[in-house]
């Protein structure tokens, strides 16, 4: 596998990480995902903006020359990527002595940029996941994609181990979004969402399912989603790049959480749901055409 690391093509077994870099010490860094379909970037320059975004938030500053969607098309070039598969970007603050406070102005910033394959799971789209929800622990920042996700790994673990395949994070009685997902709930026609803060990543799926509900004149109500909301909805739905428009078939608390509802099952795919995934799957492919 060739990937690009610091202005070069490599193959991956020849990358070498410094044990000074900030984003091995502090989880200093950002990153993004871009999906691939049919070998061809999906929505690259959303991700590039929300990348920006990330950087400046942190006041990362990225290198002159880099170039995104030249890295990606020449990763895919190289590698031979004509099928489905993910783009992984991460930035790192760079290799500097340990400090808390920021490295000189001129430190550059590790880049890395690796292309792997992802297959589609039809299944997933008609069965659905099960999801755990967790009570929220994570930074004050969650718009901004960083590369400190140990919550999110220890919510995704929770998940795994009572037979879930997303952990959704609760702050106070409202629904905020998954480990790696962001979350609707569909009631009487209606979806509900909470609104983008700094508790919410901007979700590039999220903004693709808004635009495909004012096409087919779905309503919305994005003034948020209360655990009650998602608990008794019509229809529930996980979003993200990877995700794409995945149903929820069962709901299940942590024990800290029960005192806000009771687990409940979804019948999946519900009718809203089949009718934003044909408009997500019409969008790919004439993109890809």
């Amino acid at each position: 596998m060739i990937v690009y690391y610091n202005g070069q093509y490599l193959d991956k077994d020849e990358v070498r990480i410094s044990p000074d870099d900030r984003g091995w010490l502090f989880a200093d860094g950002i990153y993004e995902v871009v999906r691939v379909y049919c070998g061809k970037p999906f929505r690259m320059l959303e991700h590039v903006d929300r990348l920006r975004h990330s950087a400046s938030e942190i006041q990362l500053r990225l290198p002159d020359d880099f170039d995104l969607r030249e890295i990606s098309r020449e990763l895919l070039q190289r590698n031979n990527v004509t099928r489905d598969a993910v783009i992984y970007i991460q930035i790192t603050r760079g290799v500097a002595p340990r400090t808390h406070h920021f490295p000189p102005p001129d430190t550059p910033p590790t880049v890395y940029v690796l292309v792997r394959d992802f297959p589609a799971n039809p299944q997933q789209f008609e069965e659905g996941f099960g999801v755990l929800l967790v009570p929220d622990t994570r930074w004050a920042r969650c718009d901004v994609k960083t590369i400190n996700l140990l919550p999110n790994t220890l919510a995704s673990e929770a998940a795994r181990q009572a037979n879930a395949q997303e952990a959704i994070f609760v702050r106070g009685k409202a629904v905020a979004e998954g480990t790696h997902t962001s979350v609707i709930a569909i009631r009487d026609g209606v979806v509900i969402t909470s609104p983008v803060d700094e508790n919410i990543l901007p979700s590039v799926t999220r903004s693709i399912l808004l635009q495909l509900c004012q096409e087919r004149g779905i309503p919305v109500h994005a003034e948020g989603l209360t655990v009650q909301s998602f608990l008794h909805a019509d229809e529930a739905v996980l979003l993200g790049t990877t995700t794409e428009l995945t149903p929820i078939n069962r709901i299940k608390l942590v024990p800290e959480l029960r005192h806000l509802g009771d687990a409940t099952r979804f019948r999946t795919p519900g009718p809203i749901t089949a009718q934003l995934q044909e408009g997500y799957r019409d969008l790919i492919q004439r993109e890809c055409d």
